[in-house]
């Protein structure tokens, strides 16, 4: 997979002088008081595909990172002959993070086994850090690793996965999105079923290097993700739109409510705003 970046900024000037109106008009525009109000932090989200196509039981791929940022790691497994679950699969990073299971969605798929895992972490550094994965058995497994600011990482996730055997529509599952948050979805199909086109549901986009053709070979699986537009908080489901629609698939999602900065108000001419962030607990 192709390693990308992608930046999701609000139109954050538009929501402070909504907020400044919200908190003054009450008290008058001349009210010289100091008024606090909460404010939404800006999210950032960079993302990285990390292939393995040589179905080994040790691979790794790094990511930038600053302190305190969470890092969401999805893996998708594919296998016909060893059950997914028993891989035992397991994350670490140069950091010394500790990841913490975080939902899977798995299922039977074209002949064999599908698992969508993810794991979360909150970061303790800052530069490039290296994720390296390991299994204790062999089977098609690849990754996708967001690294995320601006959520609120102390607030656990809402989460949402489904999966399909022989059901010919695109794959889909149901989120419960926080308001002004993200929503991360992946998803695992057999390589069998690689479709012609792919895109992104409404609302997402795919993360760079997306679909990924090349991450196992021909009877392995592959892996995608994406991830949703923080305005979108009225989506109840993340999903995939494949032609044609394929047939076996699993996926899992994840939903993080936004990190909130304490805002100081005045209402004073000229209008001052002072903000200051509390960063996520680890």
């Amino acid at each position: 997979m192709g390693n990308g970046q992608t930046a999701i900024g609000r139109a954050a000037v538009v929501l402070c002088l909504f907020l400044l109106l919200l908190a003054c008009i009450p008290f008058g525009i001349a009210h010289a008081s100091p008024k606090t109000v909460p404010v939404n932090v800006v999210s950032t989200v960079s993302s990285a595909g990390c292939a393995n196509p040589d179905s080994s039981t040790q691979w790794s791929c790094s990511v930038s990172v600053v302190e305190g940022s969470t890092i969401v790691v999805f893996v998708g497994c594919f296998s016909l002959d060893t059950s997914c679950q028993s891989i035992q699969l397991s994350v670490e990073d140069g950091d010394a993070n500790s990841y913490a299971f975080a939902g899977s969605e798995g299922g039977l798929c074209s002949g064999g086994q599908c698992l969508e895992t993810t794991y979360r972490t909150t970061t303790s550094g800052s530069g490039t850090d290296t994720l390296t994965f390991r299994t204790a058995l062999k089977a098609f497994v690849a990754a996708d690793i967001f690294v995320l600011t601006g959520v609120n990482s102390s607030v656990g996730p809402s989460k949402g996965g489904a999966g399909a055997s022989n059901s010919g529509q695109n794959p889909s599952a149901n989120v419960s999105p926080k308001p002004g948050g993200i929503v991360l979805a992946a998803m695992v199909i057999p390589t069998t079923e690689f479709p012609q086109t792919y895109t992104a549901g409404a609302a997402y986009t795919l993360i760079p290097g997306q679909p990924c053709s090349s991450c196992a070979n021909a009877v392995g699986g592959w892996q995608a993700a994406e991830l949703s537009d923080p305005a979108s908080t009225t989506l109840t489901t993340a999903s995939f739109a494949t032609s044609p629609p394929v047939t076996d698939w699993e996926m899992f999602s994840l939903s993080f409510a936004p990190l909130q900065a304490s805002t100081s108000v005045s209402c004073a001419t000229p209008i001052i705003v002072a903000a200051s962030t509390t960063a996520p607990h680890r």
